[in-house]
């Protein structure tokens, strides 16, 4: 499994290994400096936390919640993540969202594209959730400003 390889490489110790996937992964062709301190970073947790972390994620099952979800949420994928796909699935449940997917951007999209995030997030939180339903919602507003329109 996934989990056992990522394990298995953490208790080698094998940084090499580990920084090769995430400079693999990375489409915008993160520094092998970066990725080997990445790796590095990761191998300085303890193995309880490192096992405790991927048991975390793996028991962390929102998808059949999704869809009560009506927090206003931006949600941000890489196109290039192989994890793409269920990120799309996802986001067709939630009620509330909106999706930003950074192109040429791989799993991590803080540490590929940093300063595209840093822009996106603030737009977010001024013009909230925006999609198709928000903006029939707007267009179907009384001219008066007295429509939802934001999508909040």
């Amino acid at each position: 499994s996934e989990r056992e390889d990522r394990l298995d490489r953490w208790r080698r110790r094998d940084a090499e290994a580990i920084a090769r996937r995430r400079y693999a992964g990375s489409a915008r062709g993160i520094s092998r400096e970066s990725a080997r301190a990445e790796a590095e970073r990761e191998l300085s947790a303890s193995e309880g936390h490192m096992v405790e972390s991927l048991e975390a994620m793996e028991g962390l099952r929102l998808g059949e919640r999704l869809p009560e979800m009506m927090t206003p949420t931006l949600m941000l994928a890489g196109a290039t993540d192989a994890l793409l796909p269920y990120n799309l699935h996802d986001f067709g449940k939630l009620g509330n969202a909106t999706l930003h997917v950074f192109s040429r951007v791989g799993h991590g999209i803080s540490s590929e594209v940093p300063a595209a995030v840093s822009r996106v997030i603030p737009d977010f939180l001024e013009h909230g959730v925006i999609t198709a339903a928000t903006l029939a919602q707007r267009a179907a507003a009384p001219e008066d400003g007295q429509g939802s329109g934001e999508g909040r």
